[in-house]
């Protein structure tokens, strides 16, 4: 599935999760994958306070609900609905800025500066949502427009020896 229709898919969960059923709870979907090979479409919420099982079944029963979003997809298909986790996904401007500072990971659409991934630092992200990130190789900028996909890489070896 192509990213275009990832990005309409999380447009229209954003709306079911912005219902007079679901705003209370103050939820985002930040991102969402297909799954080819299992048919399922993965989608990740976040809320002020996190998310906990009871939070994600209550999504899950609301969307499995949504005609539309059944639509997009054809045959038989699998939803599953999961808090973001410790190597969270990064989809949008204010999604980088919540973590300067942060390891990341990063592919791109296509090219730019003749990299389409990298890892590395994440320094800075322009008022015009350019993203800086400080790799091995030096400074890397991409538009996040041009984003694929991207996730915090979380230090298992630093947690071990907190």
């Amino acid at each position: 599935m192509n990213r275009i229709l990832l990005n309409r898919a999380i447009e229209l969960i954003q709306t079911q999760l912005q219902s007079a059923e679901m705003a209370s709870m103050g939820l985002e979907c930040i991102e969402a994958e297909w799954l080819a090979y299992e048919k399922t479409l993965r989608v990740f919420v976040d809320g002020p306070e996190g998310v906990n099982l009871d939070t994600c079944a209550a999504v899950s029963r609301t969307l499995n609900t949504c005609e539309q979003l059944d639509a997009m997809f054809t045959g038989d298909w699998s939803l599953e609905v999961s808090s973001p986790g410790l190597e969270r996904p990064l989809r949008r401007t204010e999604h980088f800025r919540k973590f300067i500072g942060a390891t990341i990971n990063v592919n791109l659409t296509e090219k730019i500066s003749e990299r389409r991934q990298a890892k590395g630092k994440l320094l800075d992200v322009s008022s015009d949502e350019l993203v800086t990130l400080e790799t091995d190789e030096g400074h890397w900028s991409f538009p996040v427009a041009k984003l694929h996909r991207a996730n915090i890489v979380f230090d298992w070896e630093r947690s071990q020896s907190t």
